[in-house]
């Protein structure tokens, strides 16, 4: 896998995506449900097909689906 470094690369700022061309698979492993409405609403307006998962257990299961990208919180317990 590879992560994506903070960067000052203009490309990679919120504000020159264009949320209409962003295609694939997303998880997001989220304990937190408001966090998961949060993604699914900065989501909403793109093709990205989204699947959302509140523990481990649960994004290994998403994870057979091959997703093109996993958001993750760091701060999950253990």
């Amino acid at each position: 896998m590879d992560f994506v470094e903070p960067a000052d690369d203009v490309a990679l700022k919120v504000e020159n995506v264009n949320a209409q061309q962003l295609r694939g698979k997303i998880l997001v492993l989220d304990d937190d449900r408001a966090m998961q409405k949060l993604m699914a609403h900065y989501l909403r307006d793109t093709a990205m097909e989204a699947n959302y998962a509140g523990d481990a257990e649960a994004a290994l299961q998403c994870l057979a689906d091959g997703p093109d990208i996993v958001f993750v919180d760091l701060h999950l317990p253990t």
